[in-house]
């Protein structure tokens, strides 16, 4: 090769890749988006035609990475005799960079199908509408906007998304993700326009400011949020629940899972300011400024532990106050007026019900109209919360005041002095 020819060959290449570094700078520059899903659009992955390929007419049904099969469910008449097969068209996906378009709705950005570990797919009807659904959203994009039929949801990475056409949506968010911190993220309580409820699942998820998940799993609905199972802190009050279709799961204060023989536990709602609860059929729960209203059904029970700051009855390290209301009891808790008083507790009573308090080393029931007192603790005897404590049962009478000089009183009358550790009956008044 002479040296001109060398000259030429080596221009040559020198303009070849300043192309490719011309081009690569004009994708860098190009809007985020486009940009990521230009690797959807890549020639190695086959664009397939699903429409064709399963028999749509109304509906253009086409992607890349993905795998089809049609299937067939055996639809029965009132008297439970077969009637006919429904046609339904799964799409799963199986490589990376796959994505699915129905008409101009696309689904991307999601993990493959082993890479997740579990089935990653969208499930058709013959119309094309969305019956079913479960995949992993994937971490190119921070969230990721999906379309199911009309309900236009935005999920950050991470995320499981779980959807069928009778119970609505289903997230199973990442562990310790703080939801506060996506501030276009869709309004939750607005994601499923047909069952008007979103599933929620996770592990020290923050909700709000006011509601975080510490582990377990609950509905947002226009009610409120309904606690299903687990524990959350609620305004700084832990609150846990199990229920019949988890088993008994409940947990205990510390956040800990334990199994309990009696699985009849109800959910529990944490109701919102403007909800009308007067026909409400579940246990509830509602905290406003200077009130919190707790209230359970018959074979229901709300566990509720107190923790340090909250607004209505301020707890601390050095005390636990530890509240079970179940069986148609309730309480309502009213913050004290000023610096002087003390917080006032209002003991809803019920026929069947039963109410525990334990204040630090103190333990108080109410049950079926009877009153008792008893140490739960004999260790850190000067650990607890003032506060008066009064029922609304005609069988109980006694009005109990914790004070702030350490002394307890029954109508009055002083049933415990925990400077002098003089313990009196509250009905006769002897010592013990």
């Amino acid at each position: 090769m002479n040296k001109m020819k060398k000259e030429k060959y080596f221009v040559g290449i020198f303009l070849i890749i300043l192309l490719v570094f011309t081009h690569l700078n004009f994708i860098s520059s190009d809007d985020e988006y486009e940009d990521e899903f230009d690797k959807y659009e890549d020639e190695f992955l086959e664009e397939i035609d699903i429409s064709k390929e399963m028999g749509f007419d109304n509906v253009e049904i086409f992607g890349k990475g993905i795998q089809s099969a049609q299937l067939a469910e055996a639809v029965t008449n009132e008297e439970g005799e077969f009637d006919h097969y429904e046609i339904f068209c799964q799409i799963g996906f199986v490589e990376k960079y796959a994505y699915l378009k129905i008409d101009s709705n696309l689904f991307w950005n999601i993990v493959p199908q082993e890479e997740a570990g579990h089935p990653t797919y969208v499930k058709l009807n013959k119309d094309g509408e969305i019956i079913d659904a479960d995949f992993t959203v994937d971490n190119n994009e921070e969230t990721s906007f999906y379309d199911f039929n009309n309900d236009i949801i935005e999920i950050p990475s991470g995320s499981r998304i779980f959807f069928d056409n009778i119970n609505g949506l289903y997230v199973k968010f990442p562990e310790g993700i703080d939801l506060t911190q996506f501030p276009n993220l869709m309004d939750i309580f607005s994601w499923n326009s047909n069952t008007n409820k979103t599933t929620i699942r996770g592990k020290n998820v923050t909700l709000s400011k006011e509601i975080h998940l510490i582990d377990g799993k609950l509905e947002i609905k226009k009610e409120g949020v309904l606690l299903k199972q687990g524990a959350i802190n609620y305004n700084n009050l832990m609150l846990t629940t199990g229920t019949y279709e988890e088993g008994g799961m409940i947990y205990d204060f510390e956040g800990n899972r334990e199994d309990y023989s009696i699985v009849s536990r109800s959910d529990v709602l944490i109701a919102n300011s403007g909800f009308d609860l007067l026909s409400y059929k579940e246990s509830w729960i509602r905290d406003s400024s200077d009130l919190l209203e707790i209230q359970s059904v018959e074979k229901g029970v709300i566990y509720l532990k107190f923790l340090k700051e909250n607004n209505i009855l301020n707890s601390n390290e050095e005390n636990e106050l530890l509240f079970s209301i179940m069986d148609g009891d309730g309480m309502r808790i009213k913050q004290k007026e000023d610096e002087k008083s003390i917080p006032k507790i209002i003991h809803k009573s019920s026929e069947e019900g039963l109410s525990k308090i334990q204040n630090g080393p103190l333990f108080f029931s109410y049950e079926k109209g009877k009153f008792t007192f008893d140490f739960a603790s004999h260790e850190n005897i000067n650990d607890f919360i003032e506060m008066e404590i009064e029922s609304d049962s005609t069988k109980i009478e006694e009005k109990i005041i914790i004070d702030p000089e350490h002394k307890i009183y029954a109508d009055d009358i002083s049933i415990l002095d925990l400077n002098e550790k003089v313990i009196l009956t509250y009905n006769d008044n002897s010592e013990k």
